[in-house]
């Protein structure tokens, strides 16, 4: 089922882990920077799974936040959206 444009719910958020699942999917551990959850995991929608593995791959790397755009903030809701950010464009160096 595909969820509407005006129904997602958009955070800046902290990629604490991510990698494949044993199905095939993905799975996405992220943190809002402002605290309105912390250490969920997210499923990511289908089509765009390798573009979010490679994004949030660099994120990771070069200790970047990500715009990302959600089903849900519980559990297993889907991330349909994910936007690397440069942290010097946000005023700092990210989370650590």
């Amino acid at each position: 089922m595909t969820v509407s444009f005006e129904d997602l719910l958009f955070f800046d958020c902290y990629v604490d882990q991510v990698g494949p699942s044993e199905d095939g999917s993905i799975a996405i551990l992220l943190s809002d920077v402002n605290g309105e959850f912390t250490q969920v995991w997210f499923g990511v929608l289908e089509n765009i799974r390798p573009a979010v593995l490679q994004t949030a791959l660099a994120a990771v790397q070069n200790n970047l936040t990500c715009r990302v755009a959600l089903t849900g903030t519980e559990e297993n809701s889907e991330l349909y959206r994910i936007h690397a950010i440069n942290a010097a464009a946000k005023g700092g160096r990210g989370r650590y």
